[in-house]
C-alpha cells in the first residue's frame, strides 16, 4: 500500500519521505522531479521493485508501479492530487487515489491527507485513511511523524517515525532514509527501515533514481495478513514533470 505518496511519495513515498505523503509504498524512494517554474505542476513516475514492502509487510514480489500527482500552491498550502497504481502478480492491482495539503508553521511543516485503497477484484480489502504529519530540519536531517488512522475497513491507527538526508560520497550525492513503524494498537514497534538511492538527471525534466532498501523486523508479527519479516529491496524509477 503506498503509505505517503511523498514525492518526496508522499511520498513518497512518499521524502518520506512520502513531500506529499505516500505515497509510493515504504519500500520506495521519493522520485526526484525538476519543477517547471509554472504555477501548476503535473508529474508522472513509473517502476519496478523487487519486493512490495509496505509498513514493513511483504505484499509480494516483483512489483511494477506507475503514479500521476498534481499539485499546486493555493495561498499558504501546497495541495496534490494523484492516483498511484501497483500491480503484484500474487496479489493483483492495487490503486491509490490521495488528497494532500502542506503548510509552513514556521517551527515545523504541517502535512495532513486523505487516502483510499482500492483493490481489483477484492472489496474485502478497500478501505480509507486519513493522515496527519509534522516534517521538521534539524541540523541538516529532515525529522518527520506521522499519524494514520484507518476509519473504513480495519478502524486501526499507525505512527511513523522518519528522518532523511543528502549525503556526498566520494562526490556523488545520495538521498538516505530511515523509517520506524508503530502500530498503535499492538502498543508494539513494528520494524526499521533503511533506505539510499541515487537520482540521475537525463534532462531539465526527467530523471531516473535506482535505490535499495532493507527492513528489519522489529516484532514476530503481521501487517493485514501479511508478514513482517526482515526483507532486502531493490527498485528502480523513472519521473518525469511537465
Amino acid at each position: 500500500m503506498n503509505n505517503k505518496i511523498k514525492t518526496t511519495l508522499l511520498g513518497g513515498l512518499l521524502s518520506a519521505s512520502i513531500a506529499s505523503p505516500l505515497l509510493a509504498g515504504d519500500f520506495a524512494s521519493p522520485i526526484q522531479v525538476v519543477a517547471p517554474e509554472a504555477a501548476d505542476m503535473f508529474s508522472f513516475s513509473a517502476g519496478y521493485h523487487s519486493t512490495y514492502v509496505f509498513r514493513g509487510a511483504n505484499f509480494g514480489d516483483d512489483l511494477t508501479d506507475w503514479s500521476l500527482e498534481a499539485s499546486k500552491t493555493v495561498g499558504s498550502y501546497d495541495l496534490t492530487a494523484g492516483v498511484w497504481q501497483g500491480n503484484v502478480n500474487t496479489m493483483g492491482t492495487e490503486t491509490d487515489f490521495y488528497l494532500g495539503a502542506s503548510k509552513d508553521l514556521g517551527f515545523a511543516t504541517l502535512d495532513m491527507g486523505y487516502i483510499l485503497y482500492y483493490f481489483d477484484g477484492s472489496t474485502a480489502s478497500n478501505t480509507q485513511e486519513v493522515y496527519l504529519g509534522l516534517t521538521k530540519e534539524m541540523v541538516g536531517v529532515e525529522f518527520s511523524a506521522t499519524y494514520f488512522y484507518d476509519f473504513d475497513q480495519f478502524d486501526t491507527s499507525y505512527l511513523e517515525l522518519g528522518a532523511s538526508k543528502t549525503l556526498t560520497l566520494a562526490g556523488q550525492e545520495l538521498d538516505a532514509s530511515l523509517t520506524l513503524g508503530f502500530d498503535i494498537e499492538e502498543t508494539e514497534l513494528s520494524h526499521v527501515q533503511a533506505n539510499v538511492s541515487k537520482s540521475y538527471d537525463l534532462n531539465s525534466a526527467v530523471s531516473v533514481t535506482p535505490y535499495v532498501s532493507y527492513s528489519f523486523a522489529i516484532e514476530d508479527n503481521d501487517y493485514a495478513g501479511n508478514p513482517i519479516d526482515d526483507e532486502f529491496v531493490a527498485g528502480v524509477s523513472l519521473g518525469f514533470s511537465f
